[in-house]
């Protein structure tokens, strides 16, 4: 942690942003230590505060997750490992590392992967998702060698010599008794640390398996072995630049994953052509194709793949659709600010999926033969084979990808997406400050961008008050999913909200009893705006009888002076042209980039304090 210290303050100090740094030392009585620096850094006005590798107890980080949704700070949480957090935040990508090093084992023609963690850690458990998200994709088998300690305790650096010798021991037998026949030279065993990779060899040097592990720390250059390299340096600059945009009062993204290098050396050399696996994808480019369509002899550097004809959809989906043009607006303006222009090719999402999936492969063809550099894809998901031929071409080093997306959804590539997780937080601490003490999180429909606006919204409201307040998700169990909840009739889709509102103030009232009035955070705008006719035809207003807020920030929300979290659009433009321009450069680029939404307060949530 020093040297990263080092770099930081060196960074901050090039910058010119003043700064001081204090030490929270491991000790038994670190819980205490950290409390008090909370307290110190409460009294201050609208302090910056870096947390450098700081693991928090619970007590610390509610305190400091309160001391930044107040605005009586802005944090940063500054990380070697995994980060589960909805503090601002830069770390290293682990799962994405883990997926990179898999992929390279599969390129050179391994047939079958192991991976080693003799203990538990979150960052541990993030690399085997992606070893296990690549294989499964590549159709290769895989084991995962699970923990033998208890889950999240990462003792093996603790443990005596001979302890830790003895807990690897053991999880290398179970792995090959689990697996008899992956002893030969077909299979790679990918340890969770050199350290670990390295151990093997040392214990069962007659192995003939294929050797990989994280971290390149010296030993594994002297030991000719396979590593992934960690961005330290870009860790600090990246860190040192939000610490100034925060010091000026600007937004910074949520989160920042920043990829590392893989290092190949001799463990995991071999020829490709003996193994009767195809070491790499195809360099030559795909045959012309006669299709009218398919003539796309150039076209700028930078394509973007995206939405198309979207009139015929639903009010919701159409609203999205504008929003997803105002983002390629600034991106558009961003890029030609550096004198890039920009192609769009729109997919028409009319017709079945057979016409839908040609298609997205027609697009992605385009792309190929113009000669893009980077394409952009914007808020889809591609079709295997679509997916294919562009990661293909990504491999050998003729295209990169980049992944513009309003929700999370996995993607090997780095991605610019709206922290969804973060505007829930946001929506739960505004409706505390307004001292609402019951609340609802309502979401008719099932989607996976709901789902973490609810959960964080219920975790924030956990960490702000300490219990004292209580948010309930209704429904438990959505009968529809977004799309069937969007394509109803608005009377229908009004009389779903009006039951699941019902429901959830019934059970709420069972909970906490009627004490106060309670507060909705809608999934979305349209729903807040059902609400919000279904409340007016009661007789009841928004802000003092409900207090009521919506996602999106869409026109109607501003007519009905309904509170809503405004996305991130613009920045999304911003940032993504910034990624291109380094990608055309040759520079590295974040891995995931979250960035966060902002509030517009309205009369709907805004209610008088408690005398």
């Amino acid at each position: 942690m020093r040297a990263l210290l080092d770099r930081l303050s060196a960074r901050l100090t090039a910058l010119n942003v003043p700064h001081r740094l204090e030490l929270v030392p491991h000790s038994p009585d670190q819980n205490h230590a950290a409390l008090a620096l909370m307290e110190r850094i409460g009294r201050l006005d609208r302090p910056v505060v870096i947390c450098c590798d700081w693991h928090l107890d619970p007590e610390s980080s509610a305190r400091l997750e309160t001391l930044h949704r107040s605005g009586d700070a802005r944090v940063l949480l500054v990380s070697h490992d995994y980060v589960h957090s909805t503090l601002p935040a830069v770390t290293y990508q682990q799962a994405g590392v883990g997926s990179d090093v898999a992929r390279h084992c599969l390129a050179a023609g391994y047939r079958r992967l192991l991976f080693l963690a003799p203990f538990r850690s979150a960052w541990s458990d993030a690399r085997a998702e992606g070893i296990l998200s690549a294989a499964r994709h590549a159709g290769v088998p895989v084991h995962i060698e699970p923990s033998v300690v208890a889950p999240n305790e990462n003792s093996h650096y603790q443990d005596a010599a001979n302890a830790q010798d003895q807990r690897l021991r053991r999880a290398l037998e179970r792995c090959l008794k689990a697996w008899p026949d992956a002893d030969d030279e077909f299979t790679a065993l990918i340890g969770c640390t050199d350290r670990v990779a390295l151990a093997v060899r040392g214990i069962r040097p007659d192995l003939r398996v294929g050797l990989a592990g994280f971290d390149d720390d010296g030993t594994s250059a002297r030991h000719e072995m396979t590593s992934a390299r960690p961005p330290a340096d870009e860790l600090a600059l990246r860190a040192g630049e939000f610490a100034a945009r925060l010091w000026r009062g600007q937004t910074i993204p949520t989160l920042t994953e920043l990829p590392w290098d893989l290092v190949v050396r001799g463990s995991t050399r071999r020829a490709a052509a003996s193994t009767g696996v195809r070491a790499q994808p195809p360099t030559r480019r795909l045959a012309p194709s006669t299709h009218p369509s398919d003539v796309f002899p150039t076209c700028p550097p930078v394509v973007l793949i995206g939405w198309g004809e979207h009139a015929h959809l639903s009010v919701d989906t159409r609203a999205h659709g504008e929003r997803l043009t105002r983002i390629v607006r600034t991106l558009t303006s961003a890029l030609a600010r550096e004198h890039l222009e920009l192609a769009l090719l729109p997919i028409d999402f009319t017709g079945g999926p057979e016409a839908i999936r040609e298609r997205m492969e027609r697009a992605a063809r385009r792309v190929i033969r113009g000669g893009a550099k980077v394409v952009i894809i914007q808020d889809l998901q591609l079709d295997a084979a679509a997916d294919g031929l562009l990661t293909a071409e990504h491999v050998v080093g003729n295209l990169d990808i980049v992944h513009c997306l309003c929700s999370s959804v996995p993607t090997e590539h780095p991605v610019v997406m709206h922290d969804q997780g973060a505007a829930g937080a946001l929506a739960a601490a505004h409706c505390l400050r307004q001292h609402y003490r019951r609340l609802l999180f309502l979401a008719p429909f099932a989607s996976r961008w709901s789902e973490e606006r609810g959960l964080a919204a219920r975790r924030a409201l956990l960490l702000a008050s300490a219990g004292l307040s209580t948010l309930l998700i209704t429904p438990e169990v959505p009968e529809l999913d977004h799309a069937g909840f969007a394509n109803l009739d608005r009377d229908t889709r009004q009389k779903i909200v009006a039951q699941a509102f019902d429901t959830g103030c019934a059970r709420l009232t069972e909970m906490v009893g009627q004490a106060t009035p309670p507060a909705v955070i809608a999934a979305n705008d349209d729903v807040a705006l059902l609400l919000h006719a279904e409340l007016t035809a009661r007789g009841l207003r928004s802000g003092i009888d409900v207090g009521l807020v919506g996602f999106d920030d869409s026109p109607e929300a501003a007519v009905a002076d309904l509170t809503s979290l405004v996305p991130p659009l613009d920045s999304m433009g911003t940032e993504v042209a910034r990624i291109v321009i380094r990608l055309l450069a040759g520079g590295s680029v974040p891995r995931r980039t979250c960035l966060p939404w902002t509030i517009a307060t309205r009369l709907s949530s805004v209610q008088a304090p408690p005398a």
